[in-house]
């Protein structure tokens, strides 16, 4: 008898809004993006979703092409894999309506955990609003006209490198019913803000955010049964910020994604740092809707851990009442994970253990008080492993 099988996310990306006259959007229209993902989760069928959200106008996409690259950072791909999609039962084009979204047919592509994906869109008409994730930290191509079956897509070409996500929202596989996927919620710090800037140390596409850590040590150590989806945007905030505010694309971002099991939230730093006039609510409203999201995921049967907020000494904008109201709302989050409210993972102590970053954190380059360097971010993935493994199912 056949397992049962049903769709997981194996890779995703928070979606927001950019104009399109915005100086670092790139010229889509008429011309072909090759974007890169790494996916999280194995299977032989996949499907491709495509949104445009938050265009005022139809979304109009001539072809997508997948393919497996051949070298990370670069634009070729092996033309041995390169593999057309459809949509709605065959057809190569779709066109997205404003504020729709558009699921790819089935297509048999097998895929391993830790494998990379070459997707190439050729595009007609786009809206004036583009539907996107910014700072991808990899490395995507663009070309005029339709090449998305070209070996490369470089500069002999004349092709453009962006590192931002357009349109391309989510990719599931289908998966064994045990499967399912680790929800990463949070802002640039889960996003992994500095991971792939030159004046760290770093590039793109060298995977080292946190989630990028935990995916590779569930790998390494045989839990195969779990993906693991970034939803991070920089600058997000529970209230505001950068992007819809996170109490407001919870649902789209946790409970609507495939597979959901598991959801690990670490949002709250920028509505402390952001806010010009500091409310003594603040604590308890941040407490409040982090119980609305516990309460909702658990409702859905998705095992919830909190994270605590991390250090922000050294930033500009931090106040000893800032401070205040970070350590309040770890307290309460603490107290909410002994009364088995919900998990909890500790980020603040591990890295601060009650003091600033420890040395071994800090950015050398980055002194910004808020973000960690690469081993924070590697304590960080290590750290919610360890949290995790005791739940998770192993393959023997």
């Amino acid at each position: 008898m056949s397992e049962n099988k049903k769709w997981v996310g194996t890779w995703a990306s928070a979606q927001y809004s950019i104009e399109a006259n915005n100086p670092a959007a790139p010229p889509l229209e008429d011309s072909s993006f090759r974007q890169f993902i790494r996916v999280s989760l194995g299977g032989e069928e996949l499907r491709f979703t495509f949104s445009n959200e938050y265009g005022e106008l139809d979304l109009e996409i001539n072809s997508v092409h997948i393919a497996k690259p051949v070298k990370d950072g670069f634009s070729g791909i092996d033309l041995t894999t390169d593999t057309p999609l459809s949509f709605n039962g065959g057809s190569e084009s779709v066109r997205i309506a404003a504020g729709e979204r558009a699921v790819s047919d089935s297509v048999h592509f097998p895929i391993c955990a830790l494998d990379k994906i070459a997707i190439s869109t050729y595009f007609g008409k786009i809206p004036s609003t583009l539907t996107h994730h910014a700072a991808s930290r990899s490395n995507s191509f663009l070309v005029k006209g339709n090449t998305v079956s070209s070996e490369t897509m470089d500069a002999s070409i004349g092709a453009s490198v962006f590192v931002n996500w357009y349109f391309l929202s989510n990719v599931d596989s289908h998966a064994a019913e045990k499967c399912s996927s680790i929800i990463c919620f949070g802002d640039s710090i889960t996003d992994g803000y500095g991971t792939e800037q030159v004046a760290f140390g770093n590039k793109p596409d060298s995977y080292l955010r946190w989630p990028d850590v935990l995916m590779e040590m569930l790998k390494e150590n045989n839990f195969n049964f779990h993906s693991v989806i970034n939803m991070g945007i920089g600058g997000n905030a529970i209230f505001g910020g950068q992007g819809p505010a996170a109490r407001d694309r919870f649902y789209r971002d946790v409970l609507e994604q495939s597979g959901a099991g598991y959801f690990i939230f670490m949002i709250g730093v920028n509505d402390i740092l952001r806010t010009s006039n500091i409310n003594k609510d603040l604590p308890l409203l941040m407490i409040s809707e982090y119980e609305k999201m516990i309460d909702k995921a658990v409702e859905k049967n998705i095992k919830v851990y909190a994270g605590t907020i991390t250090p922000l000494y050294g930033n500009g904008t931090h106040t000893t009442v800032k401070e205040s109201i970070r350590k309040m709302v770890n307290t309460k989050l603490r107290q909410m994970h002994e009364s088995g409210r919900s998990g909890l993972i500790d980020f603040d102590k591990d890295l601060s253990d009650n003091d600033p970053y420890l040395p071994r954190y800090k950015h050398d380059y980055n002194r910004d008080g808020t973000h960690p360097n690469n081993a924070g971010y590697k304590a960080m993935g290590e750290l919610v492993y360890s949290v995790l493994k005791n739940d998770l199912i192993a393959e023997s």
